[in-house]
């Protein structure tokens, strides 16, 4: 699975560098132009090269999960493999992209996850553990966010929506054992799970207000991503670089 990432993550930066070069078609020939050439291209403006979240999960009532995640440790990173655009006029324009995203959700110190029972369990109740450095469940999504841009000399807003491809879910866990070892996604199925049920289509909507080199965005996802739980929409806040 590592291999195929890094695989992908090669392939986007290459084809990233390609599209920083614009074309424009004038009788027949393909010559180099500006991006104020176009009115279709690969590509758009503003690409959304690599952006990094903090996620704010939101559940009604009590959650067990969400009201014991850390704030920092639910996170996004995300980055554009490719991107097609169509421009109404040089400063108005839509985009289709494509972005590869890695979703993590991690619990305090204090607790840890079981995904069996698709549980919190507290870590003081646990005397197997002395200590609990990280529990987290991770998800691994293609998005296909679609966006109209307004430019307005060199700040640009960008609304829309997006569909979402999610793979399984896994965990990851880190503690030290009663006796001081320390261990690393240990017990194969009762705290490592590489196959995590998820729902394979979610979507979102955001927004993204910034210039060509940096933007923020605030993002909402109105459904949980796991099928059997935990169950939490969430907010997205973060900064995107170009």
């Amino acid at each position: 699975m590592k291999r195929i990432f890094t695989t992908l993550a090669l392939i986007a930066i290459s084809v990233f560098t390609l599209q920083a070069q614009s074309f424009s078609i004038s009788d027949g020939i393909i010559s180099p132009g500006t991006n104020d050439d176009n009115k279709v291209g690969f590509g758009h403006r503003n690409p959304m090269l690599f952006g990094v979240g903090v996620h704010l999960p939101q559940a009604e009532g009590a959650n067990a999960f969400v009201d014991n995640t850390t704030l920092f440790g639910n996170r996004e990173i995300f980055f554009e493999i490719t991107s097609f655009s169509y421009s109404f006029t040089p400063s108005t324009y839509i985009s289709l992209s494509c972005l590869l995203d890695w979703d993590a959700y991690r619990l305090n110190s204090d607790y840890y996850w079981l995904p069996n029972n698709r549980t919190v369990a507290p870590a003081a109740a646990a005397p197997l553990f002395s200590e609990v450095k990280k529990s987290t469940l991770r998800v691994v999504s293609f998005d296909f966010p679609l966006m109209f841009t307004q430019k307005i000399g060199p700040v640009s807003l960008s609304v829309g929506a997006a569909a979402e491809i999610n793979f399984n879910g896994r965990t990851k866990f880190k503690g030290t054992l009663a006796d001081g070892t320390a261990v690393k996604n240990t017990r194969e199925g009762a705290l490592r799970c590489k196959n995590i049920k998820t729902e394979i289509f979610t979507y979102n909507y955001q927004a993204i207000l910034g210039t060509d080199d940096y933007a923020v965005y605030v993002k909402y996802n109105p459904a949980s991503q796991f099928v059997d739980g935990p169950y939490f929409s969430y907010w997205t806040v973060g900064l995107i670089l170009r």
